[in-house]
């Protein structure tokens, strides 16, 4: 994520667009709220229990 936003950063001096950047960025600041919310494991028993069927 520090990587994203340094990269998004530099667009200021380049004129480089920012939509990479910044989505991965989001991304991992997705993922890293859904892992400390514990969200993996409500997603894990949803599918073991589909698969059980």
């Amino acid at each position: 994520m520090v990587v994203s936003v340094l990269w998004a950063g530099s667009s200021f001096f380049t004129g480089a667009p920012i939509f990479w950047p910044e989505t991965m960025a989001l991304s991992a600041f997705a993922v890293s709220w859904l892992v400390k919310g514990y969200a993996y494991r409500l997603v894990f028993n949803a599918v073991r229990g589909a698969l059980d069927r």
